[in-house]
């Protein structure tokens, strides 16, 4: 009889579970299909279907799968059409937009995230580990809440639409509210295992009036059933040792083929960027050569222009002394005249008087005509150098245009090579992301700089650096193009993590690259790499390597800096090449720590016009710990400024500072 009830009560506890569960499936399906038509895809224009892949086999899916075919198939988001794929082949995701994994099939999660990779593929999945999918759902009350791991859809370029948000009643913000969400479930689920059931009076009848005529039937399966059952376990046994064996060995080959996948398509991409970003250099270049070329012939033929525009001013300058000699000859002249008219006026009763006068008279029209031609030569002279004068300065005028044009080319290209450095630098919401107390101080020479710095989140760490190029300008900022490639191909294509053998693989990559010419190259760059990790209760760890830049670390309340040298070897061509040394720092809270490229220290200023020195500039971070991380770029940036004065910046200056 016991047994009987039993076998009842299990019948009735599956029946209301399958009941709710009917009731749950739509929900989620619609869930689902929501996520899907809030998240803008970077290649949504290019695609005729949005297929979504369930990677999974069991009861729950295959119900989720069947409400989504019957109520969305074939829908259309755009003039997109929704595709539900029976496919769980994880290789193959060119055409999928979306996969969904439950915490039924939670051992599938990992594989699909490294499948996912970097696609532009939304990851959805229900009571997973909080922040592990894109959106992660759970069902409490037969209400859907959900976190969104807006982080993990940047990365892969996904945006989620802001109607999403203004959609969502129930999204959950932190991992403390997922984690009280989940505790709610969990008593839910234990407060359904302990209801009673109620029979009824006529029912509890039958069942007897059933129990009495079978009685006799249970108690002869019963001795079948015990030893079907230790031949079934048995067999069960067997069975579960081997597919535990095959799905070890599947799961194996499967990391594996992912792996490579992953791979190949980061070499596919890092060697068509290389390819597009050699292309532009070189016609970067080219343009700048040829220019520079004009700038310098323009350059000289203005200033022959010059000189022969002032020696056409010593020219007219000399006619207008004659000139004014002329002049002043022609007015002794007259004066003479004007005695000679009295002496005439005394004699014009005497023939000799007017023989006299007539000779004067004779002699002053002849000074006349002689003053007029010199008066008119003159003229003539003054006019034809006018017209050279105003021929050259024309000439000047559209030389100066051309060579404004010109500069504006240049400048127009420097620009152009300003955007393409700028897209290497992570961007400030980057940096805040990984790096949430810290500044970043960069302060470029000229346009284009030789220094950058550089970030890359690998695992729960996050790598950053400060670098400095040979030189400055445009021919830094090409080198430290090369030298950023470096640094991300160590990283992503050879998956390395530790400074040390990244710089180590980064100085092979960048020598490489600079083989490539048929003339000697001999640039580089120094840097200081570190790798921070998680906080813990014991504190936090770093990792750091240096070409040439050492890490100081200012613990909480010293009084003086703690210097982390670095190797003495750059990121180039060097006589003796040793792999890098990675030095291993424990830090506490509130220890600060910075790296930093050698223009800060180098800079010329002051009262006597001097270098501010290292030692200075030990000083001057001591005396600002006391204030805020965020305010320290702004009182190292004004210390830079008032010492530099009235001087010129000698070089590009790079200052990062963490706070733990």
């Amino acid at each position: 009889m016991k047994r009987l009830l039993v076998v009842i009560f299990l019948l009735c506890s599956i029946n209301s579970i399958a009941q709710q569960k009917d009731r749950i499936t739509p929900v989620k399906a619609l869930y689902i299909y929501n996520f899907l038509t809030l998240t803008d895809f970077p290649n949504e224009k290019k695609l005729s279907e949005v297929v979504i892949m369930i990677p999974c086999n069991d009861g729950d899916s295959e119900s989720l799968r069947t409400q989504l075919k019957d109520k969305y198939e074939g829908k259309k988001i755009g003039k997109r059409k929704i595709v539900i794929s029976n496919s769980d082949d994880l290789t193959d995701l060119s055409k999928v937009s979306m996969i969904y994994v439950p915490k039924s099939c939670s051992s599938m999660a990992e594989k699909v995230k490294i499948a996912i990779g970097r696609k532009p593929i939304l990851f959805v999945g229900s009571e997973l580990k909080y922040g592990f999918p894109m959106v992660n759902m759970v069902i409490v009350d037969e209400r859907v809440k959900f976190h969104i791991n807006e982080a993990y859809f940047n990365r892969n370029n996904l945006k989620v639409n802001d109607r999403l948000i203004q959609y969502a009643e129930d999204v959950v913000k932190n991992e403390e509210e997922w984690n009280s969400v989940a505790s709610k479930l969990e008593y839910e689920l234990s407060e359904n295992k302990n209801d009673k059931i109620t029979i009824e009076k006529e029912d509890l009848a039958y069942i007897l009036e059933e129990y009495n005529t079978k009685i006799i039937e249970i108690k002869e399966l019963e001795k079948e059933f015990e030893v079907k059952k230790k031949e079934i376990e048995n067999l069960e046994n067997s069975i579960r040792s081997n597919s535990e064996k095959l799905a070890l060995k599947e799961e194996e080959l499967y990391l594996k083929n992912a792996e490579l996948d992953s791979v190949r398509n980061v070499l596919e991409v890092q060697k068509r960027r290389v390819e597009i970003k050699t292309a532009e250099l070189d016609l970067l270049t080219q343009n700048l050569r040829k220019q520079q070329s004009t700038y310098e012939g323009l350059t000289h033929e203005v200033e022959n222009q010059k000189v022969f525009i002032d020696s056409m001013n010593n020219v007219l300058s000399g006619l207008g002394d004659s000139i004014q000699q002329n002049l002043a000859l022609i007015n002794d002249q007259n004066q003479k005249i004007k005695v000679k008219d009295d002496e005439l006026v005394v004699q014009k009763e005497t023939i000799s008087e007017q023989q006299k006068q007539l000779f004067v008279s004779i002699l002053f029209v002849i000074l006349i005509a002689v003053g007029g031609i010199i008066v008119y030569r003159s003229y003539r002279q003054k006019k034809k150098a006018n017209l050279i004068l105003e021929e050259q300065r024309s000439r000047i005028e559209t030389q100066k245009r051309e060579i404004e044009h010109q500069h504006e080319e240049i400048m127009d290209s420097i620009a152009y090579a300003k955007r393409i450095q700028t897209a290497i630098l992570p961007p400030p919401r980057l940096v805040k992301e990984y790096l949430a107390k810290s500044f970043v101080l960069y302060k470029p020479k000229d346009v284009v700089a030789g220094d950058f710095y550089w970030m890359e989140p690998v695992g729960d760490m996050v790598l950053f650096a400060a670098a400095d190029c040979t030189g400055h300008g445009v021919p830094g900022a090409m080198v430290s193009v090369v030298c950023n490639g470096g640094l991300n191909r160590a990283v992503r294509e050879f998956g390395l993590a530790e400074p040390g053998q990244i710089l180590t693989k980064t100085r092979e990559l960048v020598i490489q690259e600079f083989e490539k010419s048929e003339e000697e190259v001999k640039d580089g760059m120094d840097v200081a790499l570190c790798s921070l990790g998680p906080a813990s209760a014991s504190g936090t760890s770093l990792e750091f390597a240096g070409a040439h830049n050492p890490l100081w670390v200012v613990r909480k309340g010293a009084e003086e800096v703690e210097e982390f040298k670095a190797d003495k070897q750059p990121i180039g061509k060097y006589a003796e090449q040793k792999p890098f040394i990675t030095h291993k720092v424990e830090l506490k809270e509130g220890d600060t720590f910075y790296v930093f490229s050698d223009g800060f220290a180098d800079q010329f200023g002051g009262d006597k016009g001097k270098k501010f020195k290292t030692a200075n500039f030990k000083k001057l971070l001591i005396s600002i710990q006391d204030q805020p991380i965020e305010k320290h770029q702004e009182l190292i940036d004004q210390a830079f400024e008032d010492w530099r004065g009235k001087l010129e910046q000698l070089d590009d200056v790079c200052v990062i500072g963490v706070r733990v």
